[in-house]
């Protein structure tokens, strides 16, 4: 908390009535840096020609931001495991309007429709998110999350 009170210029004791501890702070972290991904990856996809091509951007735009954070750090395994336990009801909160707005776009998508578009968005989100796991560069999860988007969205028509 000295270290954060002394980098945002404020006594300790203004840092921490706005947090009562590390886990808070990194919370609020984790829900703005959410937040900005996802509506970043909503832009992207919002400028997309085609539903099909909506769905590629937006997954690319989040996995790729994710990785590039990840990569970033020494400590990219404990990043990524605290990222996904401290997910309290915010982020959950931000991540299910991300998986709405995708499954929007998967409802226009030939072959996949409103009937299968939220299981379809859910799936793709957590496959992107595995691959964004296992790539050792951009373009590899770049490649792969345009595999995945092919094989089952544009090819479900």
């Amino acid at each position: 908390m000295e270290a954060i009170a002394a980098e945002a210029r404020v006594a300790k004791t203004t840092a921490y009535a706005h947090f009562d501890n590390k886990d808070e702070v990194f919370r609020a972290v984790v829900l703005h840096v959410s937040e900005q991904m996802i509506a970043r990856a909503e832009a992207t996809a919002d400028a997309a020609a085609s539903p099909e091509a909506a769905v590629l951007a937006s997954l690319t735009s989040k996995q790729l931001e994710m990785f590039e954070l990840v990569q970033r750090s020494r400590h990219a395994s404990e990043l990524l495991e605290a990222f996904t336990s401290v997910s309290g009801e915010q982020t959950e909160h931000a991540h299910g309007l991300y998986i709405a707005a995708l499954a929007r776009r998967l409802a226009r998508c030939p072959g996949v429709g409103k009937k299968l578009a939220l299981e379809v968005a859910t799936l793709l989100d957590h496959a992107a998110y595995g691959l964004m796991n296992r790539a050792a560069r951009v373009e590899d999860l770049r490649r792969r999350i345009a595999l995945l988007v092919e094989r089952v969205v544009e090819r479900r028509a």
